[in-house]
């Protein structure tokens, strides 16, 4: 289905080119046809390829290697995540739904906007009439959940590392409430609680390392494609005035710009309980107890909690191949792009 309206698109597009190289309108839109098509498949392409490390990952999300040691609590956070995830992926869908019921509202601006090249006698026009039918009833089953298969994976992912990630946190809350009795139980039991925070955390960090490197080759495309999309979007929505599809038009972009936020904002929500857990070293350090005789334990477990500290205090960074960084500034910067890009449609046309 991919294929065949993929075809059909890349047929009106030679079609437009050819009869209308004038008109900016029907540039604008031949090439927002390329941008969709090529989104859509680039996307479904990514989770194809990158399908075991993102199996990896999500493996990883369903184990218990990395724990708070708070069984309560862990399993407040699985809650919190999987009613988080059915949120995200019923996001998805209705996104989907919305845009598909709209289009398959058949109205005047969508005959003329995705009629297929007419045939060169009078016998193929029943044949085109038939493909026309097959084509716009396709178009949203076949692009649509595409442009957002990789919100719906990625997403639900970095959202399963914040919950580990709080995890973590919570281990760093109890170990700083850890009660002092005396120095020889405490440095024992606490040099036994940071090696196991350590080997967790850089399990963890191991397997954030392999979700930052997908997300950043998947989120590459979201970048590129918003600010490209969108402006076309809007700027096609302007010209063809108030009508089915032009409401479509508008739609489509808004759910593209809260694509883009969304990742932004679940990348950034990784920060804060790292930024907590780098806050609780430095707490645990100030409360630790210190003599003479566990002179050396408290010099290396202070060491130790100082180089945790200064790893999260980094955050968690997310980046596609070192060009843009997933964050809400960054949210900022690709809206005054689009922005850039729509006035530069509107003064050429």
């Amino acid at each position: 289905m991919y294929a065949f309206v993929s075809t059909v698109l890349f047929l009106q597009i030679w079609n437009d080119l050819d009869n209308n190289w004038d008109d900016v309108s029907a540039k604008a839109l031949s090439f927002l046809k390329i941008v969709v098509v090529c989104s859509s498949g680039f996307k479904v392409l990514a989770l194809i390829v990158l399908k075991d490390p993102l199996s990896t990952i999500r493996n990883f999300l369903l184990d218990n290697r990395v724990n708070s040691g708070d069984k309560a609590f862990d399993q407040f956070e699985q809650i919190n995540f999987n009613r988080s995830a059915r949120k995200m992926v019923r996001l998805m869908f209705g996104l989907v739904s919305v845009e598909t019921i709209i289009l398959s509202i058949p109205n005047e601006t969508m005959a003329r906007v995705y009629a297929i090249p007419p045939p060169m006698d009078k016998a193929g026009k029943l044949i085109t009439n038939l493909l026309y039918q097959i084509f716009v009833s396709s178009i949203a089953f076949s692009l649509l959940p595409g442009l957002f298969s990789h919100l719906s994976c990625a997403g639900v992912l970095i959202m399963g590392m914040r919950m580990k990630l709080k995890m973590l946190e919570h281990r760093c809350n109890q170990l700083a409430k850890m009660s002092i009795v005396d120095e020889v139980n405490y440095f024992e039991i606490m040099s036994r609680e940071v090696r196991e925070f350590i080997r967790q955390q850089m399990e963890y960090t191991r397997h954030f390392n392999m979700l930052a490197s997908i997300a950043g080759k998947m989120f590459l495309v979201v970048h590129y494609n918003a600010i490209l999309g969108i402006a076309l979007y809007i700027f096609l929505a302007n010209s063809l005035g108030l009508n089915v599809f032009a409401c479509a038009f508008i739609f489509m972009s808004l759910a593209w710009l809260l694509e883009y936020y969304i990742w932004c904002q679940l990348v950034d929500s990784l920060q804060e309980p790292a930024y907590s857990i780098a806050e609780l070293m430095y707490v645990i350090c100030v409360r630790m107890p210190h003599s003479h005789e566990h002179h050396s334990e408290y010099i290396q477990l202070r060491t130790t909690f100082m180089i945790i500290r200064m790893r999260n205090s980094k955050g968690y960074i997310v980046n596609c191949f070192g060009m843009v960084r997933i964050c809400l500034l960054s949210f900022v910067s690709v809206v005054n792009m689009v922005f850039t890009v729509l006035t530069f449609l509107i003064n050429i046309s």
